[in-house]
């Protein structure tokens, strides 16, 4: 019984005593910033650092072109996946989208 009630205690702490979290979501980057911050993580530490930020790369489409030089490097990523998400992401730089 007294294990019920310190899981119940714990669940309700976790829980925030049912009241919502104050937590402020980061302000949304402008477009620029996000491509900033993707260049900046292609050369990550991990391969999900790098997956990511080749594929927001890809997402801005033409407007990542001047990139297309750090991406190819991509391709000759030791990870596998970092490598198909870098083609996929210079083929929509490429071919607009």
């Amino acid at each position: 019984m007294a294990c019920k009630r310190m899981l119940a205690a714990a669940l309700v702490a976790l829980a925030g005593c049912g009241g919502v979290a104050a937590v402020k979501p980061d302000p949304p980057l402008d477009d620029s910033k996000k491509l900033e911050q993707a260049v900046a993580n292609l050369n990550g530490a991990t391969a999900s650092q790098r997956s990511i930020a080749a594929a927001t790369l890809g997402a801005a489409g033409p407007a990542a072109k001047e990139h297309l030089g750090d991406l190819k490097r991509l391709e000759n990523d030791p990870d596998a996946d970092v490598r198909q998400v870098a083609k996929e992401a210079i083929r929509k730089i490429e071919k607009g989208g």
